[in-house]
């Protein structure tokens, strides 16, 4: 989660951060949402957390337009 998209992005894909993408090469955004508050943001995060993988690859292969929040 971050208030600044392109500036996470740019920092995963220039390995400055240690943790998954750094460990194991991911450098491509696959899915990102907006939200109007931090709260509905963090409450999302957390739902999605706990989907299972096939949920998540159905939810977002299928989804390719502008995800809503």
């Amino acid at each position: 989660m971050t208030s600044d998209l392109a500036k996470r992005v740019w920092q995963h894909r220039n390995d400055v951060v240690d943790g998954f993408t750094k460990r194991y090469s991911v450098h491509q955004l696959v899915w990102y949402e907006l939200h109007d508050t931090m709260e509905s943001a963090i409450k999302r995060e957390k739902t999605l957390k706990n989907w299972k993988r096939v949920w998540k690859f159905s939810h977002f292969t299928n989804s390719r337009s502008l995800p809503s929040p």
